[in-house]
């Protein structure tokens, strides 16, 4: 059975719950990804996507460069390791 690994073409790229939407953003373009893991020390705390800058960010009326992608990320994520099959995921 195949895992998720050989299905990753890169591994995750990750932001820091403190670091502000629009430098986030701009590693996202730079990276040409839709989403980042949004973690806490080594703790995952979050998932930030191209959604979430839309509805949580612009659309919300808030400013990108004073707004910390962990307080507009996703916090509800259900995750799978490497390891898992694919049917897992």
């Amino acid at each position: 059975m195949s895992k998720v690994a050989d299905l990753m073409a890169t591994g995750p790229i990750t932001a820091n719950a403190d670091e502000k939407v629009s430098e986030v953003a701009k590693r996202m373009a730079g990276g040409h990804v839709g989403a980042v893991l949004v973690v806490s020390g080594d703790a995952l705390v979050g998932v930030f996507s191209e959604r979430d800058v839309a509805t949580r960010v612009i659309a919300a009326g808030k400013d990108p460069a004073a707004t910390a992608v962990g307080d507009v990320a996703t916090t509800e994520v259900v995750t799978v390791g490497p390891d898992d099959g694919i049917r897992a995921a």
